[in-house]
């Protein structure tokens, strides 16, 4: 597994999106969870926007930061969604565990 993760954010009225491409690893998860973290930290939040259209792959601990995300945005009052991987393969890790269905999804525009 690579390392390799690239993060840039964008913050515009409230709303902050976080773009994530390449491989969300154990090595890579600990990256992205600090930019949730920071993002989270802005007392101005309403929305929180994780895009994972440039995802590569996805392990069982990058679905955990996502859990994590779901659950530090509920516990702060702001809106969340993931704009899922384009890459079908990416993807299938969340539909063979049933995330697909408790994470708030959205197709990318």
């Amino acid at each position: 597994m690579s390392d390799l993760l690239e993060i840039e954010s964008r913050r515009e009225d409230g709303v902050v999106t976080i773009g994530a491409s390449g491989e969300l690893d154990i090595e890579t998860a600990r990256t992205l969870r600090a930019a949730i973290d920071e993002a989270l930290d802005e007392p101005t939040i309403a929305s929180l926007v994780l895009d994972l259209s440039g995802l590569t792959f996805c392990d069982s601990t990058g679905m955990e930061t996502l859990v994590a995300a779901s659950r530090l945005t509920r516990d702060g009052d702001v809106a969340f969604g993931i704009v899922r991987p384009s890459d079908d393969a990416a993807f299938s890790v969340f539909e063979l565990s049933g995330l697909d269905d408790v994470l708030p999804f959205l197709d990318a525009a």
